[in-house]
């Protein structure tokens, strides 16, 4: 937790210490794969898809990056228009 988490943010007061922490551990046991238990998390995740857009997600505030894939894409794709 030291080496991913602390070392990389100035931490102001316990509040923030606390909030800090909940957002790695809440990540640690929900999104981040564990060698140990065949790149899944302790939280079992569901079946990824195996197409779809891959999107990132900040984990505090980028120190971490959580890469998942999307099923639906979100960007509406339009016609080109002739004049």
């Amino acid at each position: 937790m030291r080496q991913e988490c602390l070392d990389h943010i100035l931490v102001i007061s316990e509040a923030h210490l606390r909030r800090v922490l909940n957002e790695y551990l809440a990540y640690y046991n929900a999104r981040r794969p564990h060698q140990g238990l065949e790149q899944q998390s302790p939280i079992p995740r569901l079946e990824s898809p195996t197409s779809g857009r891959v999107e990132k997600r900040k984990v505090l505030g980028g120190i971490i990056n959580d890469y998942y894939r999307i099923v639906f894409d979100k960007i509406k794709m339009e016609l080109p228009q002739f004049v």
